[in-house]
């Protein structure tokens, strides 16, 4: 009786007496006399002991009570049978549903009839957000949400969850692929992966590395009807052994050449594939292709070869010239046996050694065939023994491919880096030219080298390193933005880019070649006189077009009037002509200088940087016809340069005097030359606010007449009366009047002048 699930007083009362038997007291505040003649009892809620002793008979009786604290314990314990639950997730009081709401055993389809919204659209605090999100898993009838299952399929959240995602029919195809992929699935998830009908997930499953995938799965899917699933399955190291060999005679060509490029054959194994036409090519593939696996690591310094070294050894000596190239390609083929193959007879062979210690060659045979730029974790790291040896290598190609890579032991040995740009053979002198660690007066020698292939890889470099100072630098926080559009750019990357790049480390990671003179150069402007002077007319050219630095790099490359004088006056037609048309500020300074040359003067004149031709305006040197020619300028400041030159034709000034810029006439003004005509018709304009400059310069210029002086000494302006008084043409009778001016200076001015007259 007391454990009756109904809403009448008998039931109710028959639980509560089932609670007075059971615990000793009541759950509701007071019971009145009825069943059984009882008494009123004291209320009193459970303890936690009593409620760590309730079974689910006790949980489903207490879920009839009428108290609400005896339903809302029901409602939080998850041995409560799953029919009071239900009808608890609906309870009149906001407390009892909100803990049934919460409870992992209510039944899934009540947490979705409670929703997870409010008829007026709020949030429904009374149901547990994770269990709604998470329906699908357990229902059906709910549609999988694509963002969530995708980190589920990732390896987010808990195994439940990837064991629910692989069982649910509705899930995309991509999204079990991705699963079947992740490395911490479930051997339930796997399990029911493997008896998915898409090819794709089942080949992604085969191919996961993880060790918690049971053996059978493997073996069934390397058996599978599906080729590619079966060559997917020879790639994963956790095949058995007698499986994977059995995979090397599969019906399949595709299978056959996965076990062979992809598959942990011994090396035994291994080298019998190259008597065999068509094994030998998939070990071609297997020996030149190499998997991206994060931050590369040096070898060690012991001494000791790479196991596969005895393999790469046997195979050198191979009949097929593909195959000594292939191993040529390792990055883990001795240094040694790389000097037996650089004299190999075969071209290839020789070409596959460049690329094996060059920076593309997993950028050209990686797996996968990732289309990436030059970048530095796709190539093979050595020791320092091991590059020891290649720079001291009796071949030069070896010691080319040495000097050509930035590798830091270099940077600590610059003795090294001279020696190779000294080298005896212009290959090597044309790798070193491409060092970032390279000095700099190495690199102008190199420059001037005998060689046109070492001259032509200097100059490029010095090129380059010219461009990147006019460039603007890069500050550190924007770096991210520069990764960003790397990254946007690459159609495919190696797993696990993405997550790496999103944390560089800006110490280790270069995308990239290191440009020439990033290291230790600190170049000045005698050292640019050297480039200046360099035989090759490539870098003569890239210093006359050389405008200076940007303004965001501290660097002290500046160009010089006299470098600039120097190019203009190159014995090179295309030096002369670039230096001409350099806009810099040295140019500026050059057009105003007494050293500046008359094809500098007249091709300054034409161009269309008014700085320069202000320069040349005001350059007293600079010959009357060009001077007259440019009188029209568009830009005042022009003429009025001209106009106050000493150089300047008198028929110049004329043309001058009529124009309405006030600076303009200004300028003639301050001109010694100037016609008095002029100088007259300047000082009898009517007054207004550019008089008192105007007098001011009359009384400055030494070819001011007397008269007009006489007449401007009367001005109201003591320093322009002073500035009269000082100028040698004022006449004697306008000095005696300003020897008794109220401004003491003027006085003395005037007094100094008749005393010494």
């Amino acid at each position: 009786m007391g454990q009756k699930d109904h809403k009448d007083q008998q039931s109710r009362d028959a639980n509560e007496w089932y609670w007075i038997n059971r615990f000793g007291h009541s759950l509701v505040n007071h019971y009145s006399s009825g069943l059984m003649g009882q008494t009123s009892y004291s209320a009193g809620p459970l303890t936690e002991e009593e409620i760590d002793r309730l079974t689910p008979e006790d949980l489903a009786v207490l879920a009839c009570s009428a108290s609400v604290e005896a339903r809302t314990t029901a409602a939080h314990g998850e041995a409560t049978p799953s029919s009071s639950l239900a009808r608890l997730a609906f309870d009149s009081e906001r407390d009892v549903r909100w803990a049934a709401g919460h409870n992992s055993s209510t039944p899934a389809a009540a947490i979705l009839r409670m929703s997870g919204r409010n008829s007026d659209g709020t949030r429904n605090y009374e149901v547990s957000e994770h269990r709604l999100e998470f329906l699908w898993a357990e229902l059906d009838s709910v549609p999988v949400d694509r963002k969530l299952a995708l980190e589920v399929a990732d390896g987010r959240y808990e195994d439940w969850h990837r064991v629910a995602l692989a069982r649910k029919t509705s899930v995309s195809v991509d999204i079990l692929t991705r699963l079947a992929a992740c490395y911490r699935l479930p051997p339930e998830a796997a399990l029911e992966l493997a008896k998915n009908n898409h090819i794709q997930v089942r080949s992604s499953l085969a191919a996961n590395g993880s060790t918690t995938i049971p053996a059978e799965v493997l073996v069934g899917l390397a058996a599978d009807a599906a080729p590619e699933v079966r060559a997917a399955a020879a790639t994963n190291y956790n095949l058995p052994d007698d499986v994977l060999l059995r995979l090397l005679d599969d019906e399949s060509a595709e299978v056959r050449h996965a076990v062979i490029v992809h598959g942990y054959l011994s090396y035994d194994v291994q080298h019998d594939l190259d008597r065999e036409d068509e094994s030998r090519r998939s070990l071609q593939e297997r020996l030149r292709s190499h998997k991206w696996s994060g931050y590369g690591r040096y070898p060690e310094e012991d001494g000791e070869e790479s196991p596969r070294a005895a393999l790469l050894r046997k195979l050198a000596g191979s009949p097929y010239a593909l195959t000594r190239a292939a191993v040529a390609q390792s990055p883990e083929t001795p240094i040694d046996v790389l000097e037996e193959l650089a004299g190999d007879t075969e071209e290839d062979v020789i070409s596959a050694i460049s690329y094996g210690l060059g920076y593309d060659t997993a950028n050209r045979f990686v797996t996968g065939g990732y289309a990436f730029t030059t970048i530095w974790w796709y190539r093979r790291l050595l020791s320092r023994t091991e590059f020891s040896s290649l720079l001291n290598s009796p071949v030069a190609l070896l010691r080319a491919l040495g000097a050509a890579r930035y590798e830091s032991f270099l940077q600590k040995d610059p003795e090294a880096m001279s020696r190779l740009a000294r080298d005896a053979a212009p290959v090597v002198r044309a790798a070193a030219a491409t060092s970032p660690y390279i000095s700099f007066l190495d690199l102008v020698e190199l420059a001037s080298d005998a060689d046109e292939t070492v001259q032509q890889a200097a100059s490029s470099s010095i090129i380059d390193w010219l461009r990147r100072q006019q460039e603007p630098h890069i500050p550190y926080e924007q770096r991210e933005h520069f990764d960003n559009n790397w990254l946007a750019r690459m159609e495919s990357v190696p797993d696990g880019v993405p997550e790496l790049l999103g944390k560089p480390d800006w110490n280790r990671l270069s995308i990239g070649r290191i440009p020439v003179g990033w290291f230790g150069w600190s170049v000045g402007d005698e050292e640019l006189e050297l480039l200046a002077k360099s035989e090759s007319i490539a870098v003569r050219a890239a210093v006359a077009s050389y405008l200076g630095p940007h303004e965001s790099r501290h660097s002290r490359v500046r160009l010089t009037p006299e470098v600039i004088a120097l190019l203009v006056r190159d014995k090179d037609s295309t030096v002369r002509e670039r230096a001409l048309r350099n806009t810099s500020a040295a140019a500026v300074s050059l057009a105003a200088s007494s050293e500046a040359p008359a094809e500098a003067l007249v091709h300054y004149a034409r161009s269309s940087n008014p700085d320069l031709r202000r320069a040349i305006a005001a350059n007293p040197l600079t010959p009357g016809p060009i001077l007259a020619n440019i009188v029209r300028d568009t830009e005042d400041s022009v003429r009025a340069a001209i106009a106050a030159n000493p150089a300047t034709p008198g028929e110049a000034l004329v043309v001058l005097a009529g124009d309405q810029s006030e600076e303009v006439l200004l300028g003639l003004l301050a001109n010694a030359n100037t016609p008095q005509t002029i100088l007259e018709q300047q000082a009898n304009r009517p007054a207004d606010y550019g008089e008192a400059q105007r007098h001011r310069t009359l009384a400055i210029n030494a070819s001011s007449p007397a008269h007009i002086l006489a007449k401007i000494a009367y001005s109201r302006s003591g320093e322009i009366r002073e500035l009269v008084a000082r100028n040698p043409n004022t006449a004697m009778d306008t000095l005696e009047i300003l020897a008794f001016d109220e401004h003491p200076r003027v006085r003395a001015a005037a007094k100094h002048r008749l005393q010494r007259d």
